[in-house]
């Protein structure tokens, strides 16, 4: 047989089935692929799998990846933004305007390592680029490379964005009165920008530590801090903090300062420490307290969150107002109903009874969970008052009235309609109660297969469960 007629049928054998293989995957995204665990099976698997997300990349042009960044980038999705410019940069590898969209995101997203493997590039091309020097000089800051930093702020022209670049250098360094003169050149400058508001901040600063004649060092440079955290330079003000710390190591504020912006970061795990140490020192912080639950929901450490929250709850302090809402979805979680139902019902009267899934998430507490009928009755009449198109009411009014018939017949449980996820919920909930468990157990899986990630959904899961147990 001709030997490059066998090849060719076996590349288009290989292409159908590469063709098959993630056609399936796209047209049926939710079912598992039949070909996978062959697919998987060893290095052979994975490497055609690898050239398949390849051959998927190679249908759009370096073009198309970037108009898709673009609108990543116009929704503020810059992780995915920088996914389809550095896709794009495969395609188009010395493209400068690729790579500068490349650096600018990359730096957005924290990634300052590749920011600055990007601007090398790009000051290899350009040495005299200002817009390039600045980029490499903000990602070595960004990485701690002082020297590097100098040596290119030395050698770039005079202006405010390389101002701005030393006065950071400066006041990492504590050349105080260095950074104050950067300080009088920038506010000098007519207009509004980012660095010249950093700048008042610092003068700000100075002016409130230099009111104090006793003031410690670490205190103006906590301040200093401070001023960065609130200018977005993150990983300078952790430079900062992590000095004034190796100084004075009981420092709550210090620890707290330092545990949000890493918190910023999203570097989590940091954040619970640096926030840990600030809570060993002073366990009634309610900020400490308050960031601890935040961090300990990111990591989805439920039963912590939980604690935290509820000491900032108990303290009363309307400083954090999302803790009830959150304190709320935590007993949820746990099963704490009763909590949930007096965190919900506060929730209900400061937003005036408007918010149509929180009272509904009320009802069937007080009606499924609770057993407070009355309760749930009154709550039930204010959702069909403030929401009189809502359909969702008059299910909950035949819900509860035939919680009320000692008989329920059949028929009549039906009409709660089999199609909408409460309707199945009371269903469920009727056929429980008048002990049809095989009928009540389809409704509930009903309900949990129409959103599976809705808390009804999760309730009916919980109830099938039980039922499944009996």
């Amino acid at each position: 047989m001709n030997k490059k007629a066998l090849g060719g049928g076996v590349l288009v054998v290989l292409l159908i089935f590469l063709g098959v293989f993630f056609g399936y995957n796209q047209v049926f995204p939710n079912r598992a692929n039949p070909f996978k665990s062959f697919w998987r099976a060893g290095t052979t698997g994975r490497l055609l799998e690898q050239g398949g997300k390849f051959l998927r990349q190679g249908l759009f042009s370096w073009q198309e990846l970037v108009k898709q960044g673009e609108e990543a980038f116009s929704k503020s999705d810059f992780k995915t933004a920088l996914e389809k410019y550095r896709e794009a940069l495969l395609k188009s590898p010395n493209n400068r305007i690729l790579l500068s969209k490349v650096g600018e995101v990359a730096f957005l997203v924290h990634q300052y390592q590749l920011t600055e493997e990007v601007y090398q590039k790009l000051v290899g091309f350009d040495p005299q680029n200002p817009t390039y020097r600045l980029g490499l000089a903000k990602s070595y800051l960004n990485l701690g490379k002082w020297e590097e930093t100098n040596t290119l702020l030395k050698n770039s022209a005079s202006t405010k964005e390389v101002w701005y670049c030393r006065l950071l250098l400066d006041v990492y360094f504590g050349f105080h009165t260095e950074a104050k003169n950067l300080i009088k050149q920038l506010l000098a400058v007519e207009g509004e920008f980012a660095a010249k508001q950093l700048a008042q901040s610092f003068a700000e600063n100075y002016r409130s530590f230099e009111a104090f004649s006793d003031g410690q060092p670490v205190y103006l440079e906590t301040l200093l801090a401070r001023s960065l955290t609130g200018a977005g330079e993150n990983q300078l003000a952790i430079f900062k903090l992590k000095k004034v710390l190796a100084e004075k190591p009981d420092y709550r504020d210090a620890w707290v300062l330092l545990g949000y912006n890493y918190y910023f970061l999203e570097r989590f795990t940091e954040a619970r420490e640096a926030f840990n140490k600030a809570y060993e020192l002073d366990p009634s912080h309610l900020e400490t307290q308050y960031f601890l639950g935040e961090i300990a929901l990111v990591l989805k450490d439920q039963k912590e969150a939980l604690k935290f929250f509820e000491l900032v709850y108990l303290e009363g302090s309307q400083k954090f107002k999302d803790v009830c809402q959150k304190l709320g979805e935590l007993y949820f979680h746990f099963g704490q109903y009763s909590g949930a139902e007096k965190c919900y019902t506060k929730l209900l009267v400061e937003r005036d009874y408007a918010d149509a899934e929180l009272m509904l998430k009320v009802v069937v507490l007080n009606l499924k969970l609770l057993e407070k009928n009355e309760r749930a009755h009154r709550f039930i009449e204010r959702f069909v008052e403030k929401f009189p198109q809502d359909g969702r009411g008059q299910i909950l009014q035949k819900w509860w009235q035939l919680r009320q018939v000692e008989t329920k017949k059949t028929d009549q449980i039906v009409e709660l309609t089999a199609i909408d996820q409460l309707g199945l919920f009371a269903q469920g909930d009727l056929y429980e109660i008048a002990t049809r468990k095989r009928e009540a157990m389809e409704a509930y899986q009903k309900t949990y297969l129409l959103d599976k990630e809705s808390w009804l959904g999760r309730l009916a899961a919980e109830n099938y469960n039980q039922l499944a147990e009996k």
